[in-house]
């Protein structure tokens, strides 16, 4: 992967990337602890976002919440580019103070509209965006052109979000939603596939196969990625792991503490001291 722009600071972090030949296997389901405005550039890719599959277009935005889980998937050999900023709401909020910005992320169901066409956008704010984000700029000159493109292309976004309607779906992918949101709320209690495909009325091989074409991920990764996320969060807040374990629907701490340690690369009591 070539990095044609990168900053990074506490709040914000922002990437011009591209991947000439890009691997399948090099996307995989994540989630993210920021907020993240994808921007498409060129390539024949399509992204699963929490029971949703959308296919981008050159100059297509998507965007994700905090913890909602997403794949990017190749379909077909060719440059891959996309500029990617991932931001805290913090940094929204500081100058948007009724929270206009962010509803777009926030005031819609896990895996609904996230998509917005660039035929959807009124101005060319997505082109100047990436003519202002240069390698030449480095420092402080970098970041106020990252928060000047960001606050730029929200304000487009949260326009088209207040005027469009809900999109219609699939029986599929209604059925997807469905599942999404009942794992959600039933995260972290002893539940299992069994379980699930006895409430949905449809067998295990039926439910794995809608939510893995409507996620990219199997049932049970995207239970343990979603709480790992949780379990990390808590902990950074001061709980202690060996709680926050059993907490976040970890049967034994061995378990979640190989799995912890897999995901984030680190220990879970290495938080504290990062």
């Amino acid at each position: 992967m070539e990095r044609k722009f990168e900053y990074r600071d506490e709040s914000l972090f922002c990437h011009h990337s591209i991947d000439i030949c890009p691997d399948p296997a090099d996307f995989y389901v994540h989630a993210h602890e920021r907020m993240e405005l994808l921007l498409f550039i060129s390539g024949d890719a399509s992204c699963y976002v929490e029971g949703s599959e959308y296919v981008m277009q050159p100059y297509d935005v998507l965007i994700m919440r905090s913890a909602e889980v997403h794949k990017t998937h190749i379909l077909s050999q060719g440059p891959y580019e996309r500029i990617a900023l991932h931001f805290s709401p913090a940094l929204i909020t500081a100058v948007d103070r009724e929270g206009l910005l962010l509803r777009p992320f926030l005031d819609r169901p896990l895996g609904r509209l996230n998509h917005y066409g660039a035929g959807e956008i009124k101005s060319d704010f997505l082109r100047s965006a990436l003519e202002n984000l240069s390698p030449e700029a480095g420092g402080e000159r970098a970041r106020m052109r990252v928060v000047s493109a960001l606050l730029t292309m929200l304000s487009e976004i949260s326009e088209v979000f207040e005027s469009r309607p809900g999109a219609g779906q699939s029986r599929d992918e209604g059925i997807a939603a469905q599942l999404v949101e009942y794992i959600n709320a039933n995260l972290f209690n002893d539940i299992s596939l069994a379980d699930i495909s006895r409430r949905f009325y449809m067998s295990q091989s039926q439910l794995n196969r809608i939510f893995g074409k409507a996620t990219g991920s199997s049932v049970w990764e995207y239970v343990r990625l979603k709480r790992l996320l949780a379990a990390r969060e808590r902990i950074l807040a001061g709980e202690r792991a060996t709680t926050v374990c059993t907490l976040c629907g970890f049967k034994d701490y061995s378990s979640f503490y190989r799995a912890y340690k897999m995901h984030f690369g680190h220990a879970p009591s290495e938080e504290t001291k990062r």
